[in-house]
């Protein structure tokens, strides 16, 4: 059993989130991680997906993504966890 990135949570301005891309296909599969930002705006779609506005670090620069191209980050101690969810 494998691990899949959170897809379908629901992120609120403020949140840390990451920036994750998963592939996965029958030979195996990979994760991507990349650069944190804070959510800056939100948008919740019909289908229940949202569009996130996301601040990066990086370069301070907004942009557009979908939530499935996100995971939501938590600090506890001086550990960061990126929440994920088990893939049946």
């Amino acid at each position: 059993m494998g691990k899949e990135i959170v897809s379908r949570l629901y992120f609120k301005i403020g949140d840390l989130v990451q920036y994750v891309s998963y592939y996965g296909d029958i030979g195996g599969g990979w994760i991507s991680k990349g650069d944190f930002g804070i959510v800056v705006g939100v948008v919740d779609l019909e289908d229940g997906h949202q569009i996130v506005k996301v601040r990066w670090f990086s370069d301070g620069h907004p942009t557009d993504m979908a939530s499935t191209c996100l995971s939501k980050v938590t600090l506890s101690g001086s550990s960061v966890i990126v929440l994920e969810k088990e893939v049946k």
